[in-house]
């Protein structure tokens, strides 16, 4: 049987492209209540952002079901997210973004379509992360909001990544706490593709297990209903660093037993 594709974030950092197959990703531990926290020293940290939407990208209305759209996908969740709390217009309407009632359900299709418009998204290929940002950084100065910027950090060559996205997502601005996570699908030693998800957490200690919480776009359960799937994050512990390639996320390898690696953020400042 085949296997769904998970939409590719192409990020052009060290590795080439490669087409692939990906099913849903294995379940990891999903958080009931979501405690907000935002706790960081030299050799602990325990962050955790609450509120952030949980959009699913495979939906009626967009270009072969969304399969390529989980760029503009957690760019949906960044402004959602950025609009309620202090930084206005970032999206037009009044919308509930995990609302499951047909009319808000088309209205954040309609967001999305926008988004990928705005951002150059090609609905066929995906987007890289140079892509996500500078369409990140054009909505921004669009709406006004000149003191904000966005930026893609690399984390290829950052042996401890799961104590950097703690603190680059405990830091106090609202902006601070959105964070696009790019990461790296690979199978046998091959690339397949690249993925968006949305990082919503960091949990660990020097020397200790380090983890990290996400909110994944492609929610396979959910495909073709027409409704919006709960929010549910996802907590997975980070593996072995390569260099230039990054962080394994551990777990986190859908049906096809696929090695997924953390390879940088996208963070607005």
């Amino acid at each position: 049987m085949s296997k769904p594709y998970r939409g590719p974030l192409r990020v052009l950092i060290a590795l080439a492209m490669a087409a692939g197959t990906v099913g849903a990703v294995a379940p990891g531990a999903a958080a009931a209540d979501c405690a907000g926290v935002r706790t960081v020293t030299s050799s602990a940290w325990n962050v955790r952002v609450c509120g952030m939407p949980d959009i699913d990208q495979l939906r009626p209305g967009l270009v072969q079901g969304g399969q390529n759209y989980c760029g503009p996908t957690t760019v949906a969740n960044a402004l959602y997210y950025l609009d309620l709390r202090g930084h206005p217009f970032m999206l037009p309407g009044v919308v509930d973004p995990m609302k499951n009632d047909p009319g808000n359900y088309a209205k954040v299709t309609n967001q999305i379509k926008r988004i990928s418009n705005e951002i150059d998204h090609d609905p066929e290929e995906g987007i890289g992360v140079q892509g996500i940002t500078k369409g990140l950084n054009r909505m921004i100065r669009d709406t006004g909001h000149l003191g904000m910027t966005a930026r893609y950090e690399s984390l290829v060559l950052h042996p401890f990544a799961g104590h950097r996205v703690a603190s680059l997502l405990a830091r106090p601005k609202a902006q601070s706490h959105v964070m696009i996570g790019a990461v790296l699908r690979m199978k046998a030693g091959k690339v397949l593709g690249r993925h968006a998800v949305t990082i919503v957490g960091a949990q660990g200690t020097l020397g200790g297990t380090s983890r990290i919480t996400l909110n994944d776009p492609y929610t396979l359960g959910f495909v073709g209903t027409g409704k919006q799937s709960p929010e549910m994050s996802l907590s997975y512990d980070l593996g072995q660093f390569v260099v230039n390639r990054g962080t394994l996320i551990k777990g986190y390898d859908g049906y096809n037993k696929e090695q997924i690696y953390l390879q940088g953020v996208v963070v607005i400042d």
